[in-house]
């Protein structure tokens, strides 16, 4: 646990609180078992990282794992927590949990079995947090998170916080709402950039690297996360692949599936459960 705990420590002092997405306020913090899913990239460590640092010292009351660490390939979640309770443990925050086989059933135990642990964990392969949603319904309070708004990447950008708006309000108040935004900055100067590379908060780390770092993002996704989940074998990957390289390439489109299994090569069957991937793990 110690090797585990000192690279929880090097996190925390490393992580930056200057800025800090809206999500992190729409989170019940107070809730003992809490689960935070998203598509790789939207920055779930990052944020879980800053709520700790924000509202936790660095003592033995909390921790933060990785479930992708070598650390599990020999050793149980369950043992881990059960030794942090014991211990006096208060806070045990779980990254990665699809990389860990029945990290539904251990959490669950874990809730179970250790009624003062809190618990908040996070996952990004989404398949495998829908399969295991049933698991934990009756214990975890789940939250979706997504990548960056337009409204969230303009305040990156200028330094300036928008206020969001309902739907009624800008029904009602559409006129004064623009004119003040556009009395502090021009959004269209801007939305280019986003629609490039501002959804996923990682270009704020280094742009000239945000291309390489997405494809690695879309290529796990459909090398590991999805034969996983589906059971698709290796050489079916390259229709994968085939099919979004086209989507990518037409939007914005309605689909035609016979136009697209004809450019593709894929039945009309298998494109259904391809489309229905691609659109489950938000690709």
């Amino acid at each position: 646990m110690e090797t585990l705990r000192q690279k929880f420590y090097n996190k925390y002092g490393l992580v930056q609180t200057n800025t800090i997405r809206n999500f992190i306020n729409t989170i019940d913090w107070s809730n003992r078992f809490i689960g935070i899913k998203g598509s790789r990239g939207v920055g779930k460590t990052t944020l879980i990282l800053q709520y700790l640092k924000q509202n936790y010292a660095s003592d033995n009351s909390v921790l933060y794992v990785s479930l992708d660490d070598f650390y599990f390939a020999e050793n149980r979640l369950y043992y881990l927590a059960d030794d942090f309770y014991k211990k006096g443990g208060k806070l045990l925050a779980i990254d990665e949990v699809h990389r860990y086989p029945d990290w539904a059933v251990e959490l669950k135990n874990i809730y179970d079995d250790m009624p003062d642990l809190r618990v908040i964990f996070t996952g990004s392969s989404l398949l495998h947090l829908q399969k295991a949603k049933a698991d934990l319904s009756r214990r975890a309070i789940m939250y979706k998170m997504p990548g960056l708004s337009f409204r969230e990447f303009l305040s990156f950008e200028t330094g300036i916080t928008f206020k969001s708006y309902s739907l009624a309000e800008i029904l009602k108040n559409h006129i004064e709402i623009s004119m003040d935004i556009v009395n502090k900055i021009r959004p269209l100067a801007h939305f280019d950039n986003y629609l490039h590379y501002g959804y996923y908060p990682f270009y704020l780390e280094n742009l000239n690297s945000f291309q390489s770092k997405l494809t690695s993002i879309i290529l796990t996704i459909l090398e590991v996360d999805i034969p996983q989940f589906a059971l698709i074998q290796t050489a079916n990957i390259i229709y994968l692949k085939k099919l979004l390289a086209v989507i990518s390439n037409s939007v914005p489109f309605k689909p035609n599936m016979k136009a697209l299994s004809e450019r593709t090569g894929i039945s009309l069957n298998t494109m259904k459960s391809y489309l229905k991937l691609l659109n489950d793990t938000e690709l």
